[in-house]
């Protein structure tokens, strides 16, 4: 057989295709396409997700500092805290629990044998401990509560028109008096004026006898306690016989009734008598 020559020997041969063959191609070339379109896909996924993160980033940079400035407007909205410096941490004398209606705060809660440093501890029964002498800064009391210290002076007045008198006289004749009258001794020695008196406590005390000598003369007397002589004082001219003043004899005198008699130590008597004061 005789080769072909020419133009007929260059052709292209075409080969026969079967139909499977095209079905095979068109899918070979489907998943070229998807092939093609994937790392476009993937590119534009990422893109996404960066673009996520830094929208995620935008709302935490905005939202954390809004959120410290609500808490702390929170917090300044909170009341002040206990101040604890006069508490010492400690057991507390028992483990009763509060009683009802009891406040109980954050302090207490948070540390229960926290309790005032001032309060004094407490020995068995629930009394304070004694302690070992008295407090030379307070003064001692009596059960009662009151000072066991001395009381006050007293003064008692006792009126001469009210004693027992000897060579004297009750008159009224000139002003200035208490009572009902005053004493007018006669023109001797040896009158007096008999008192029976009782002091508040025995011991020291101050006799104030109120006179008027209208004379410029004195006028000396003696005062007698309990029958014996303390004191010889003058009593010196107060101006006229309505002028008053007081002379004071400082004595000793017993628990109970006591007696002083004021006693004429001149010719001329004493003078005129108003009261007796005694303060003891």
């Amino acid at each position: 057989m005789a080769e072909p020559s020419g133009a007929a020997a260059d052709a292209p041969v075409e080969l026969d295709t079967m139909p499977g063959d095209d079905a095979e191609t068109a899918r070979y070339q489907g998943r070229r396409r998807r092939q093609d379109r994937l790392p476009g896909r993937v590119r534009a996924a990422g893109w996404l997700t960066l673009l996520g993160v830094a929208l995620i980033v935008a709302l935490l940079l905005i939202a954390v500092p809004r959120l410290f400035t609500a808490t702390e407007g929170r917090q300044s909205l909170l009341p002040p805290a206990p101040d604890t410096s006069a508490f010492t941490d400690g057991p507390t004398n028992g483990d009763a629990p509060p009683s009802a209606g009891a406040s109980t705060g954050p302090s207490a809660s948070a540390n229960p044998s926290r309790r005032p440093s001032a309060k004094p501890s407490t020995s068995a029964g629930g009394q304070p401990p004694s302690t070992a002498g008295p407090n030379p800064l307070t003064p001692s009391t009596d059960p009662t509560g009151s000072p066991t210290g001395p009381p006050p002076p007293q003064t008692v007045r006792y009126e001469a028109e009210a004693a027992v008198l000897v060579h004297a006289v009750v008159q009224t004749n000139h002003s200035g008096y208490t009572g009902s009258g005053f004493v007018d001794y006669a023109n001797e020695a040896g009158g007096s004026i008999l008192w029976t008196v009782t002091p508040t406590r025995a011991g020291s005390a101050t006799l104030r006898f109120r006179f008027a000598n209208g004379t410029s003369n004195g006028r000396p007397m003696n005062v007698v306690v309990n029958d014996t002589v303390v004191a010889s004082p003058v009593f010196s001219g107060t101006g006229d016989w309505d002028s008053w003043q007081a002379l004071t004899v400082t004595v000793t005198l017993n628990a109970g009734a006591n007696t002083v008699r004021a006693v004429a130590a001149s010719a001329s008597g004493g003078p005129n008598v108003d009261h007796l004061e005694v303060v003891s």
